[in-house]
């Protein structure tokens, strides 16, 4: 039986330098066809849009609650819900603004009142990430600061009673539409002990 060894021959420099020059080449030749602008569409089409997605509504989602905050303080925590253009959830940016009222009494006539307000600027990135809450796909706001009625109303809760006394949140979002238009978002809600 005869052995025959195999022998593997590299190609000569020279050849090797084509080979490398012609694989760059056609490399480069490739990579010149790919378009790195953006092609606008038609009319209404997605390249007028600055963000299709932006937010289009916002709700203040049932999750919201009274609640204690890590040393016992009385909070409200409130879950705000964005949805785009197609009623999917969404993340926004821009001014949140949202609101206590109080009621001012039935036998007053008079309309509730504002006791309370918190600012929060979701245009600061890091801060609106901090808010927002994966699980739920809401931001997450809790507010502190609250007054003594409130503080009673998480007392009752607590304990099972009933106060029969209710608080109102107005929330406002002053963001941008798709394409780059100021818009204003609004919604409240009723917490009722």
């Amino acid at each position: 039986m005869t052995r025959t060894r195999l022998q593997t021959r590299r190609p000569p420099p020279r050849t090797l330098h084509v080979m490398l020059a012609v694989s760059l080449i056609s490399t480069v030749s490739v990579l010149s066809g790919c378009q790195t602008t953006t092609r606008v569409p038609a009319s209404g089409a997605v390249g007028e849009l600055w963000n299709p997605f932006a937010p289009a509504s916002m709700r203040v989602y049932p999750l919201t609650h009274l609640d204690r905050d890590d040393n016992g303080r009385a909070r409200i925590v409130a879950h705000l819900d964005l949805r785009d253009a197609w009623g999917e959830s969404v993340r926004g940016v821009g001014m949140l603004r949202i609101m206590l009222y109080r009621p001012a009494g039935e036998l007053s006539g008079r309309l509730d009142e504002q006791e309370l307000a918190w600012d929060i600027d979701l245009n600061d990135l890091e801060l609106n990430t901090s808010f927002y809450d994966r699980a739920t796909r809401t931001y997450r706001v809790p507010l502190a600061g609250v007054p003594t009625w409130v503080e009673e109303m998480v007392v009752a809760q607590e304990s099972g009673r009933s106060l029969d006394r209710r608080l109102r949140l107005v929330t406002t979002l002053e963001t941008l539409g798709p394409r780059g238009a100021e818009r204003f978002l609004r919604d409240e809600f009723l917490i009722e002990q």
